[in-house]
């Protein structure tokens, strides 16, 4: 006997709603990200997904440049910048007041091609020796560590040996990874941005003198269609195993939330 008409379509319609049920939870979660936290996020994301079963897709770009593409209008979830394209990105109406997290820092660091001589870069005079005797040296052209590596070649007074060897890195890509290719002798970046590398070891911090800390800052894009499930995220990346893996790869966890400071 034929089940009647009206029960068919009851039935009809509760299976298209689990299955979009289904789909929406499966979906994507699309993250835009500044490389510094590039090593840490390769290490953070298949552990979220073991434990929420979320997959996530995520870009990478310098943090400028992702500011110009939201302008443009790309659509995000999430994205995990330097603080002042955040604040400026909450400003706009492109990220959600309020979900302004500080997750990690990171200092200046030196990386060399593996199996290159370890220098020592303890003391001015032993980085100065250090860029000196490198054939050619890399930084971010646009990132917010730049103005402060430009003033220390400045300051060591080696600017007119060193800045032709420079390569400015505006290809897609950390700076380190032309280091990893062999293409680059020595990188200059936030130690994030270094240590997860593969074919670049990590020659250490750089002085004090030439410091500066490299906040990193998520928010909730204003047009997301999943702000629980990206605040799960950031939950999860500043909580314990999150904050294990952002040390291993050359970072520390934010000492403060909201506040930009490290």
């Amino acid at each position: 006997m034929k089940k009647p008409t009206w029960t068919l379509l009851i039935v009809l319609v509760a299976s298209i709603l689990l299955r979009e049920t289904f789909t929406a939870q499966q979906a994507d979660l699309h993250v835009v990200a500044t490389f510094g936290i590039q090593g840490a996020m390769e290490k953070i994301l298949p552990e979220y997904k073991r434990v929420s079963g979320q997959n996530v897709s995520i870009e990478y770009e310098e943090s400028a440049v992702i500011q110009q593409q939201v302008a443009s209008g790309k659509v995000f979830d999430l994205a995990i910048l330097v603080p002042q394209v955040i604040d400026d990105l909450i400003k706009s109406g492109q990220i959600k007041a309020g979900t302004r997290t500080d997750i990690a820092k990171t200092f200046l660091g030196i990386g060399v091609r593996s199996g290159a001589p370890k220098r020592d870069i303890r003391t001015a005079e032993a980085v100065k020796e250090t860029l000196l005797s490198a054939r050619s040296i890399t930084f971010s052209k646009v990132g917010s560590a730049t103005p402060v590596i430009e003033k220390m070649i400045e300051r060591l007074g080696i600017a007119s040996v060193v800045n032709p060897k420079i390569v400015r890195a505006d290809q897609v890509g950390r700076p380190a990874d032309a280091v990893g290719a062999g293409k680059i002798d020595l990188v200059i970046a936030p130690a994030g941005a270094i240590v997860a590398v593969p074919g670049v070891d990590f020659l250490g911090l750089l002085p004090a003198e030439f410091q500066t800390s490299v906040v990193l800052t998520a928010g909730i894009g204003a047009r997301s269609e999943r702000p629980d499930r990206a605040k799960a995220l950031v939950e999860f990346i500043s909580g314990r195993k999150g904050a294990a893996i952002l040390r291993v790869s050359g970072m520390e966890p934010a000492a403060t939330t909201g506040s930009g400071s490290p």
